[in-house]
């Protein structure tokens, strides 16, 4: 990760020199709290992948488009179509069938 961030800080810091525009306060705080955050939710990240199988996580991971149109519903006034509620089902069932299919097989494993 630490090569990611510097690779895109540099490639950030190019047309930064032309376009910067100083934050004012509030927005100076908005960025902070959104480091914060993100930091956060690195964190918590990396804490699943060392409480689960990164198979199961990575797969759980997809609610985040569920959360995504949920703020988009309740922000922005978007009304998810129709296509966006089916993947959305799609996307719940699978990660309970996941969940369920790994506690059936932790049962299994921890009763011989």
């Amino acid at each position: 990760m630490v090569y990611q961030a510097l690779f895109v800080g540099i490639l950030a810091a190019i047309p930064l020199y032309w376009l910067w525009v100083t934050p004012d306060l509030s927005g100076l705080l908005f960025l902070l709290a959104m480091g914060a955050l993100t930091t956060c939710g690195q964190w918590i990240g990396v804490k699943a992948l060392r409480l689960a199988d990164a198979s199961v996580i990575g797969n759980i991971q997809y609610v985040q488009l569920v959360y995504a149109s949920i703020l988009g519903f309740l922000l922005f006034d978007e009304i998810p179509d129709s296509y966006t509620m089916a993947g959305a089902a799609i996307i719940i069932a699978s990660s309970i069938y996941i969940l369920h299919r790994e506690s059936q097989f932790k049962t299994n494993k921890n009763n011989p």
